[in-house]
């Protein structure tokens, strides 16, 4: 807060457990309008969870379950809005999306309220699934799937359309995913330990 945005590739609006609040201290920062400016002047904006219900164009929560407001205006990013309620969402995915590419998607559901899509023809599920996301174009984009960056292939996939707008060559898509890849790192390491720790008089 109080920092400039300054001129990034991409701003990500992460998740947030107090999404109205949180809401509240990026207008007051002066950082909505910055990313509103940022993404009318074509910056590429993604957002998950939270991030993505701020971009939408209005949020309610009647029964005051983030204990803020009881409703708020969005960044109006996306012609979305959502209604908080008691009903919690928490599911591990392996999902099709269909944006920016069709590529099978590993990542998890976790958020509070309903959120739909507005009378707007611009808007585009980012999956065949309703209601794990939307887009509108190539840069102003959310989901409600944490961990979506650690697909590799998913990933490079969206960074290549900043690649291309910059007139720069695509990155290979064949990443592994960053998640898989760090649980193997992990078993390596612990299989090394074994390998070469004397546990017995570690525990002495």
């Amino acid at each position: 807060p109080g920092d400039s945005l300054g001129s990034p590739d991409a701003v990500l609006l992460p998740g947030s457990k107090q999404t109205l609040n949180d809401l509240a201290a990026l207008r007051k920062s002066g950082l909505a309008e910055q990313v509103k400016q940022f993404a009318n002047n074509g910056g590429h904006v993604f957002g998950i969870c939270g991030g993505l219900q701020m971009m939408g164009e209005k949020l309610e929560d009647p029964d005051q379950l983030e204990g803020g407001p009881l409703k708020a205006v969005g960044l109006g990013l996306l012609p979305v809005a959502t209604r908080f309620t008691s009903s919690k969402v928490l599911r591990q995915r392996d999902v099709e999306l269909t944006w920016p590419i069709r590529s099978q998607v590993q990542g998890y559901e976790l958020h509070q309220g309903l959120t739909l899509t507005t009378e707007n023809s611009l808007v585009k599920s980012i999956a065949d699934e309703a209601g794990l996301g939307w887009h509108v174009g190539a840069a102003i984009a959310g989901t409600y799937l944490h961990g979506i960056f650690d697909n590799g292939d998913w990933r490079r996939s969206w960074i290549n359309q900043m690649r291309t707008a910059k007139h720069l060559q695509p990155l290979p898509l064949d990443r592994p995913h960053h998640g898989m890849q760090r649980e193997q790192l992990l078993e390596r390491l612990a299989d090394a330990f074994d390998a070469h720790v004397n546990w017995g008089k570690l525990l002495q």
